[in-house]
Order: structure tokens, then C-alpha cells, then sequence
């Protein structure tokens, strides 16, 4: 070759060197972010980076919504200088939009980072023919941080292990104010608002020191049960009845470990737990004593993840049996499948969607005895309409479970644009990424529903 030409390439090879935008691009869910993505995303950026870009999910988690993750990320660039060079940029498939963005920028030098032992879902960007200007980069594991121990943290409103979990520069106070959350670990109790609550009067048998001074209600029966001053409103049932105390802990885990409590449907414990949440907090604002006081502060906390729990369980009820209708009117689950199961297999979507950082595809149950010996199969993933099929008809509960989370993890690579005519074969880098993840999945799940195995 001509050494003029020779001379030429380099130096054009140079310019575009020197003229090439480097990026650093972290994708994830970040509900809410904390001091590990904050690590990472550091650890990532160097002196050569122009920007970074964070692809945050758009996908709420537990209550915690992409607004209050992406004040939480602004919180963090105004308070770290370092992080001047973070774009935050929403998205409801953050490792998609990984690939998108190489793609349609070809002369850019990209960092793709991944933290968690993600690596799998950027093989495709190590084919240096496809992606010559793509660098994966492995920011390792930074602590042993976890989102959903975050999120527990806020509603608990734990104040040490929130401050373990966001960088040392950030105000805790500051950080509580994005969810609304900071008015104080024991509010100001209304006395005004206690005498409008209507109680029924069989819940108020109290040991309760400084109990409430309520008026006698204008409306009612005018029969008192045994041990009650109050009289009973007509619509209650006087038989419908628990003994609550709650001046300490202890009182309170008893109540609700009687039998009348247990016995009763979770619409009336829910009733009751509300009372005594609300009893509590009466007493904690009114005691002067130090002693009662500090047994309430701990009566309250525990009343509190009561009340949490509590209403968890009615929020997954609720979208159990809209789940149920949802699917048996879309022809997706057949009457003869047993409704019990059908919301474990619910429960576990949720689980596992969370876990892989995806939306929720449509999923179909199929409960026929031939299915199996005419498709040699268990299950299968439709590309096209985004639909995973699976096999109940007598199958264990966890190897149902095992299949699920084996196509859930087929829909992931589906979004992040990784399927192609040979990856269900035997072997192949996504089925073998299917049958790793898919076992973690269950682990994990198994830990804390042992009642899948059959």
C-alpha cells in the first residue's frame, strides 16, 4: 500500500478518535436507587466519559413510582459532584434501550455497564462485527445492597438502615421528604378526630392506662355488652367480638394470636388491626409517663407492620381474583383449574417479573390431558404476541413454577432483543441462560413459599 494513503487512514483513524463521544450507559430498575447503583455507576465514568447515561425502568415497584426514583437521582447528582456527568433517562425496557442506543449511534464509544452478575444479558454487545465500538463492562458487585430492603426501610421509616443504604453526602431528612414520609416517627395525634371515629363497642375492652374519654355515640341499640360502656349500632353484631390490648407489645401479639382473631375472615382482622393501630397512636400521643411511653413506641411499631401486612394481603387478594377473571375471559384459564393454584402461579408472576425487571406478559394455563404428547413440551414463549404458554394438567406445583420462570426468562430476552431462529435449541447461550436463571428464580421463591413443593 501507498505509504501517502497509509499515512492518511491513521491520521483520519486519529481524528475520529479524538472526536468520538464516550458514554457510559447503566440500565436498571432503580426503585429507589441507592449507594450501590451510585458505586457503579461511579465506578464506570473516567476521565475520558462525556456523559452517562442511567436508562432507568419505568415499571413501579411497591409503591415506590419513577417520579420518586428520579428525584431521588436528582437528590444524588446535586449533592455528589462526581455525578455532574449522569443523564437520567426513562424507559419501560432499560437493557432494550441498551441496544437501541449502540445501535443508532454507531461512532460512539460506549461502556455498557452492568453490576449483579448480569453479564448474560449483554452477550450480544461482546460481537465486536455487530458492536466494533461497545465495551461491556463488568462493575462487580458493590456491597450487599438490595432495592426491596430499601423500600421496606422507608415505610418502617428505619432511619439506620436508610442511612446504610444512601451515600454518606445525602440528608436522610431530605431523602424521606421525596416520598412524603417525614412528618415525624410518631405524629402529633388530633384528639378532635378520635371522637368522630365510630368503633364498634365490643372491640374497646382495653387494659390501656390512659384510655380515650369517648362520647357516647347518638345512634345505637342502647344494649351494652358485658364490660363495654358504650352501646352497640345497630348494623354490628354483638357475637362478632375481640378483646383487644395493646398498652405493650406482648398485648398486642397476644390479641392477635387468640383464636377469635384468627378465626375470623381477613376483611374483620384487617377491622381490628386498624383499631389497634389506631388505639395505640391515641395513647403514645397522650402518655407523659416514660416508662408507658416507650412500651407504646414499641406497641406502635409493631401495630404498624401489622397494619402493613395487612394491607399487602388485601391488595394481593384483590388482584388475585381480578387475575382469576381477567384470564378465565380471555380463554387463558379454564374452569376446571383449581383457584387456589392459580393464585400461587399469580403470586410467583409477580415475583419473578420483579426479579428479572420486566413487564408482565399474558400467560396461559393450559389444563388438557393431550397437550404434552402432541407438543412434546411443557410449556413455550410466543415471540409475536409476547405469550407464555405452560402445561398444569397433573404437574407438580414447583414444576409448573420451574417452567414459568424458564419462558419468563425467554420473554426478558424477547424485550432486550436477543431471540433469534436458534436460541430455543439445546445449548444455546439463551436457553442455557433460561434454565440458570429460572433455577435462581425458584430458590428464591421456594425459600419463602416452601408450600410449592408438593
Amino acid at each position: 500500500m501507498n505509504p501517502e494513503k497509509i499515512g492518511k487512514q491513521i491520521v483520519k483513524r486519529i481524528l475520529m478518535e479524538e472526536e468520538m463521544t464516550k458514554v457510559s450507559i447503566y440500565p436498571g430498575a432503580f426503585k429507589p436507587p441507592h449507594k450501590g447503583h451510585v458505586e457503579t455507576a461511579l465506578r464506570s465514568i473516567d476521565d475520558k466519559t462525556n456523559k452517562a447515561i442511567i436508562f432507568m425502568s419505568t415499571k413501579e415497584r411497591e409503591d415506590v413510582d419513577v417520579e420518586e426514583a428520579k428525584q431521588v437521582w436528582d437528590l444524588y447528582k446535586a449533592n455528589i459532584p462526581e455525578l455532574e456527568k449522569v443523564e437520567i433517562h426513562l424507559t419501560p425496557t432499560p437493557v432494550k434501550s441498551v441496544y437501541d442506543y449502540a445501535k443508532d449511534n454507531p461512532t460512539h464509544d460506549i461502556r455498557a455497564v452492568f453490576g449483579k452478575g448480569e453479564e448474560e444479558r449483554f452477550k450480544s454487545l461482546l460481537d465486536k462485527e455487530k458492536y466494533p465500538h461497545v465495551e461491556v463492562f463488568d462493575a462487580g458487585t458493590v456491597g450487599d445492597f438490595s432495592a426491596t430492603i430499601l423500600r421496606q426501610a422507608i415505610k418502617d421509616k428505619d432511619l439506620e438502615t436508610i442511612r446504610d443504604y444512601i451515600p454518606y453526602l445525602i440528608n436522610v431528612d431530605d431523602f424521606l421528604n421525596i416520598f412524603e414520609m417525614n412528618e415525624g416517627l410518631y405524629p402529633r395525634y388530633d384528639y378532635r378526630k378520635v371522637k368522630q371515629v365510630r368503633y364498634k363497642a365490643s372491640d374497646v375492652h382495653t387494659n390501656d392506662p390512659d384510655k380515650l374519654e369517648e362520647d357516647d355515640p347518638k345512634k345505637g341499640t342502647g344494649k351494652k355488652p358485658k364490660g363495654s360502656g358504650r352501646r352497640l349500632y345497630t348494623d354490628e353484631d354483638p357475637t362478632d367480638t375481640v378483646k383487644i390490648k395493646f398498652s405493650t407489645r406482648q398485648d398486642i401479639v397476644d390479641t392477635l394470636k387468640k383464636t377469635t382473631f384468627k378465626n375470623k375472615s381477613h376483611a374483620r382482622q384487617s377491622q381490628v388491626i386498624n383499631l389497634i393501630h389506631q388505639r395505640v397512636r391515641a395513647a403514645l400521643g397522650r402518655t407523659k409517663d416514660p416508662l408507658k411511653k416507650a412500651k407504646l413506641k414499641s406497641a406502635f411499631k409493631y401495630i404498624k407492620k401489622r397494619k402493613e401486612a395487612s394491607k399487602k394481603k388485601t391488595q394481593r387478594l384483590k388482584k388475585e381474583d381480578k387475575y382469576l377473571q381477567e384470564a378465565r375471559y380471555k380463554k387463558f384459564l379454564n374452569e376446571a383449574w383449581d383457584d387456589s393454584k392459580a393464585k400461587i402461579i399469580n403470586r410467583f408472576m409477580d415475583y419473578a417479573t420483579d426479579y428479572l425487571s420486566i413487564d408482565r406478559p399474558k400467560i396461559k394455563l393450559i389444563n388438557q390431558e393431550d397437550y404434552t404428547q402432541q407438543h412434546r413440551s411443557f410449556g413455550g414463549y410466543s415471540p409475536s404476541d409476547q405469550k407464555v404458554m405452560v402445561v398444569v394438567h397433573n404437574r407438580n406445583m414447583a414444576d409448573i413454577l420451574r417452567t414459568l420462570a424458564h419462558e419468563l426468562v425467554h420473554h426478558m430476552q424477547n424485550l432486550d432483543n436477543r431471540l433469534n431462529p436458534k436460541s430455543g435449541e439445546d445449548g444455546s447461550p439463551e436457553e442455557n441462560e433460561a434454565n440458570s436463571l429460572a433455577a435462581v428464580i425458584m430458590r428464591k421463591f421456594g425459600r419463602e413459599n416452601p408450600d410449592i413443593y408438593e
